[in-house]
C-alpha cells in the first residue's frame, strides 16, 4: 500500500507543478476527482475551490461539484488536506463537511449573494446553487469528502441528513480507499467482448474445419466502427499479447491506413492484412443466414493492434465522418484452452507477425521478463532533480511506440504534457536499450557495438 500512497503524493505533486502554480489543495482536489471518476464513484466533477466567511464569520469552503440531472443530485466535495500521513478524526470530518455544507445553506437563503462582492467566484456560484436548488432542480445532496489522510478507525458511520431541506448523504474517501479503488485489477482474462451490443444477432463468421481438439479457428470481417468502439471501451487491455502499439498517425504504415480511411473507405478490406486475434472463450449463435459470434472471452488482437488504433484514433478526430460505416476489417479467431493459451498465445503472435517487418525484440515483448520489467519500472520512481518538489517515473517501453501511445491517449494537451512531467522521454527505457545496458555493466563493449537489435 505504501508504494500505491507515494504514487498518490506524488500525482499531486505533479500535477501542482503542471498546473501554471496550482496550490496543493486545488492540486489534491484534482487528482482526486480524476480517482473518483476513474472508480466511477462520481462523474462530471468540477474542481472549483470556494473560500469565504459566512454568517457569524463562520469559515465556509468546498473544493468543487458535480451534477447528475438524470439523478436530479448535486455532489459536494469537501475536502481536508494534510500533505503528510495523518489521522483524519470524526472532529476534522465534521468540520470539513459543515464548511462546505455550510456554504450551500448560505447560498440558499440568500446570505452570500447578500454579503459578497458580486464580482467574486464565490457569489456567482453562490447565485447559481442558490437558482438551481430553489428552482427544483436539485432534489438531493451527496456530500464527499476527499482526505490525504487516514480516516480514524473510530469513524463508523456519517448519518445521512438534510442541507438547505433536502436529504444529504455523507461519504469519506481516505487514502487508504481511493487508492483501493483505483488499483488496476482488470487484466485481459476479465474481458468479456459483447457483440451483440453492436450487432444484434452477433458478428457473422465461418468456423473453419479442425480435428484439433484445443484450438478452433473462425474467419469474420468486423465493422471498423464496432472495432473502434470496442477498442475504446477496453483500450491497451486488447492489445496485451501485441508485439506492438500504435505507432502514431506520423509512421509510414500508420500515415497510409489514416489516407485509406478518409480517401478510400470501400477499399480498406481489399488494402488492409486483417487482424488475428485469440480468445479462450467464445460463444456462438445463429442468424437467419449463418452463424455468429456473441461474444468473446479473453480477447487479444495479436497481429493487427496499428490498424485497430489507427481506425479508433481516425474516428475519434472525424466524429461526424459517415464514411466509416464503409469501412470493413478481415478478422481470422483462434479459440485457445486457458492452459495452453500463453504458449499458444505467443505463437500465433509470432508467426502472424513474421511477415511483416518486426524486430526480434518486438517478438519477445510478452515474454515474462520484459512484462515484470513494465510493472517494476511503472512503481520505480527516479530521484526528484535538485530544486523539484516531485519525482518522475522511469518508462520500460515493452512494446515499441508505448510511450506515445500513452501520450497520446491523455487526449487534451495539457494531461500530454502533465504526462511528459511524470514520464520524461529521456526516461523512456527500450528492451534494446537494457540489453546494451546490461552487456555494457558485464563489460562486453565488443558485443554492445555490434548493434541494438544483435546484442538483443
Amino acid at each position: 500500500m505504501s508504494i500505491e500512497v507515494d504514487d498518490l503524493r506524488n500525482e499531486i505533486k505533479v500535477e501542482a507543478v503542471a498546473g501554471d502554480g496550482a496550490f496543493e489543495l486545488e492540486a489534491f482536489a484534482a487528482v482526486f476527482a480524476r480517482r473518483l471518476e476513474d472508480a466511477e464513484a462520481a462523474a462530471n466533477l468540477n474542481v472549483e475551490p470556494l473560500r469565504c466567511n459566512g454568517p457569524r464569520r463562520k469559515r465556509l469552503e468546498l473544493l468543487g461539484y458535480g451534477e447528475s440531472p438524470l439523478e436530479q443530485s448535486l455532489v459536494i466535495l469537501a475536502g481536508r488536506y494534510f500533505g503528510r500521513d495523518a489521522t483524519l478524526t470524526m472532529t476534522d470530518a465534521k468540520d470539513s463537511i459543515g464548511r462546505a455544507t455550510g456554504y450551500i445553506e448560505a447560498a440558499v437563503d440568500g446570505w452570500l449573494t447578500t454579503h459578497l462582492e458580486m464580482s467574486s467566484r464565490e457569489w456567482e456560484y453562490a447565485d447559481y446553487f442558490s437558482k438551481q436548488i430553489r428552482g427544483g432542480k436539485i432534489a438531493r445532496i451527496r456530500v464527499i469528502l476527499i482526505t490525504d489522510g487516514l480516516m480514524s478507525g473510530r469513524i463508523r458511520t456519517v448519518e445521512s441528513g438534510t442541507v438547505a431541506g433536502l436529504k444529504a448523504t455523507y461519504e469519506i474517501w481516505d487514502q487508504r480507499r481511493i487508492v483501493d479503488a483505483t488499483l488496476p485489477e482488470r487484466g485481459s482474462e476479465d474481458i468479456r467482448v459483447d457483440f451483440t451490443k453492436w450487432l444484434s444477432d452477433g458478428l457473422p463468421c465461418l468456423v473453419a474445419p479442425s480435428n484439433d481438439e484445443t484450438t478452433r479457428t473462425y474467419l469474420a470481417v468486423i465493422p471498423a466502427r464496432v472495432l473502434a468502439e470496442v477498442f475504446d471501451e477496453y483500450g491497451s487491455l486488447l492489445l496485451e499479447s501485441n508485439v506492438r502499439t500504435f505507432l502514431s498517425a506520423r509512421g509510414q504504415v500508420n500515415r497510409g491506413i489514416q489516407s485509406t480511411l478518409a480517401q478510400e473507405p470501400a477499399r480498406f478490406l481489399a488494402y488492409n492484412n486483417g487482424l488475428t486475434t485469440t480468445a479462450t472463450e467464445v460463444e456462438l449463435g445463429r442468424s437467419s443466414e449463418c452463424t455468429t459470434i456473441r461474444s468473446l472471452h479473453r480477447w487479444q488482437i495479436v497481429n493487427g493492434g496499428q490498424t485497430t488504433a489507427s481506425i479508433a484514433h481516425f474516428l475519434r478526430n472525424n466524429k461526424s465522418e459517415d464514411i466509416i460505416d464503409e469501412v470493413s476489417i478481415q478478422m481470422k479467431l483462434v479459440t485457445v484452452s486457458e492452459s495452453d493459451s500463453a504458449t499458444v498465445v505467443q505463437a500465433v503472435a509470432k508467426y502472424a507477425n513474421s511477415q511483416n517487418r518486426v524486430s526480434a525484440a518486438d517478438l519477445f515483448s510478452t515474454h515474462e521478463f520484459h512484462i515484470r520489467m513494465e510493472q517494476i519500472s511503472r512503481r520505480l520512481k527516479a530521484p526528484a532533480k535538485e530544486g523539484h518538489q516531485y519525482q518522475t517515473g522511469w518508462f520500460y517501453e515493452r512494446a515499441r511506440g508505448q510511450w506515445e501511445n500513452d501520450r497520446t491517449a491523455r487526449g487534451s494537451a495539457g494531461e500530454q504534457a502533465k504526462f511528459e512531467l511524470e514520464y520524461p522521454k529521456s526516461q523512456r527505457i527500450t528492451k534494446t536499450d537494457w540489453a546494451k545496458y546490461d552487456y555494457c555493466w558485464n563489460q562486453h563493449p565488443d558485443l554492445v557495438s555490434k548493434g541494438a537489435q544483435s546484442v538483443f
